[in-house]
């Protein structure tokens, strides 16, 4: 079984994509460039809340249970992503 560390497979969606599709697969890596934008806003607006992560904002401007909320919701969806 590999693991992402792995030094005898390309790991990621690029790479894979690439090799599965060609180099318009690429794009699979390059999605990500779209949203660079929203998180140059958004950072000063972090920091000048004095929030480390989005729950904390969350916590702070609705209050804990939703900050819960977003840190289980964060919580449950991350095996989706292992798959």
């Amino acid at each position: 079984m590999r693991s992402g560390r792995d030094a005898c497979g390309l790991r990621g969606g690029g790479g894979v994509a690439v090799l599965q599709v060609g180099d318009g697969g690429i794009w699979y890596q390059w999605i990500q460039i779209f949203n660079t934008p929203l998180y140059w806003l958004l950072s000063p607006v972090f920091r000048r809340a004095r929030c480390l992560t989005t729950g904390d904002f969350y916590e702070m401007r609705y209050g804990p249970s939703l900050g819960m909320l977003y840190g289980f919701m964060g919580w449950r969806s991350t095996p989706d992503f292992w798959a």
